[in-house]
């Protein structure tokens, strides 16, 4: 997978700088929010997980069932 730039977002009423991740490969994107990896495919949630190993095997898994 593909790591995209990292954008910190500031908001004009708040001093917070929000940090994201995204990674971007063949079977999907998964972001990362500091704590939590979301898995999207083509604009749908696939789910929530604990590390990129587990958002990027429910992408593997969820295009092997699209297959069969």
């Amino acid at each position: 997978m593909r790591k995209s730039k990292a954008i910190p977002i500031a908001s004009p009423t708040s001093h917070e700088t929000r940090t994201w991740y995204a990674f971007e490969g063949p079977l999907g994107d998964v972001i990362h929010n500091r704590r939590f990896f979301f898995a999207w495919k083509q604009g749908c949630l696939i789910g929530t997980y604990n590390t990129l190993e587990e958002a990027t095997a429910s992408l593997a898994s969820n295009e092997a069932r699209e297959t069969h």
